[in-house]
């Protein structure tokens, strides 16, 4: 039961956002009653909270593992590119997960809880800084920290940017297969790290 309440919340936390979630509305998908919640988890605050850490920071670190697995063996920056929009687009999950796990971080950007905090610290940090350190290691010796970090959410920014607006860009640019658009983000990306090499110092 405790199982069946958790992918309950998250579907209902994720369509609803914490706090328009309603309990009787999770526990009547779960197929069970509201002492329920207050027994295996004590309150709406602590299921949501458990929601996050046992479901949303697992897949966190799931693609975090996908990047480390797909980046073994790569010789240059296109290279660690490639990996990271591989790890995106090659994604272990289903749809509805994704769904779910992005629906909820979407929530928790527009009204903060101290789930946020998780989310960051735990989940997404050290991936950022993960895919950052594999990035350095091949990237122009001039670009700073503060650049290499800015590029890390660049690149990720498009690679879930173009997998948002599959049918939008399909519309606007005509066929794009997943190989198209990884070789757009990697070509791209490896001219900006171009141009930040050309910057003067001073600007990072």
């Amino acid at each position: 039961m405790r199982e069946k309440l958790l992918r309950a919340a998250e579907e209902v936390f994720a369509l609803k956002g914490f706090k328009e979630a309603g309990i009787r509305e999770i526990t009547k998908k779960a197929g069970c009653n509201v002492a329920a919640v207050n027994y295996y988890f004590g309150s709406k605050k602590n299921l949501y909270l458990t929601v996050v850490k046992e479901l949303w920071l697992p897949r966190s670190k799931r693609l975090r593992e996908e990047f480390l697995k797909r980046v073994e063996g790569k010789r240059d920056l296109g290279g660690v590119i490639e990996a990271l929009a591989d790890a995106f687009f090659s994604s272990p999950f289903s749809e509805e997960e994704i769904w779910r796990h992005r629906r909820l971080l979407a929530h928790e950007l527009v009204h903060p809880t101290e789930a946020l905090d998780i989310m960051m610290l735990e989940g997404l940090i050290p991936f950022f800084e993960t895919a950052k350190n594999h990035l350095v290691s091949w990237a122009p010796k001039r670009v700073s920290e503060k650049l290499m970090r800015m590029t890390v959410l660049s690149i990720v920014g498009q690679i879930i940017y173009f997998n948002l607006v599959k049918p939008i860009a399909q519309a606007f640019v005509g066929k794009l297969s997943e190989r198209d658009i990884k070789e757009h983000i990697k070509r791209l990306s490896l001219r900006g790290l171009e141009g930040l090499e050309k910057e003067p110092a001073a600007s990072s």
